[in-house]
């Protein structure tokens, strides 16, 4: 049985390969903080971009973690798996691994997410998936 895990798509930022955060994406990513900061989170994993780095950044400066960066979607899923089952984790990944991370942790497939929506958080436990929202949309 695998930990507690909380799956985020990184917060705003333009299309591209490798784009920073937007000003709203930085401000969504403090949100984080304040929505997280509380949930003993006990690792971080992010992928090798840098708006997934960027998003995770202040709540890990908060907790005083370390994001691992991954693009090993099965290797960081094996990773999680072998934690403890009292662990929580946060992954901050991309509209094209999350289902993928849901599905390798037991869990249902995601609704899906329009390139424009950055504020969805599903709570992973059990083989249950609850899905929540965080952060201002954009006007």
């Amino acid at each position: 049985m695998p930990p507690t895990t909380i799956l985020i798509r990184h917060a705003d930022a333009p299309p591209g390969e490798n784009p920073s955060l937007t000003a709203d994406g930085i401000a969504r990513a403090q949100e984080l903080t304040r929505v997280l900061g509380d949930a003993h989170i006990n690792g971080i994993y992010v992928s090798e971009r840098k708006r997934t780095l960027q998003t995770a950044a202040p709540l890990a400066a908060k907790l005083q973690l370390v994001p691992k960066q991954s693009d090993d979607v099965a290797g960081v899923v094996a990773e999680i798996r072998a934690r403890p089952t009292t662990d929580v984790v946060l992954v901050v990944g991309h509209t094209t691994t999350l289902d993928d991370f849901s599905a390798g942790l037991g869990g249902p497939a995601l609704p899906p997410i329009a390139p424009d929506e950055f504020d969805h958080l599903f709570v992973h436990t059990v083989k249950r998936v609850a899905h929540l929202r965080y952060g201002r949309r954009p006007a």
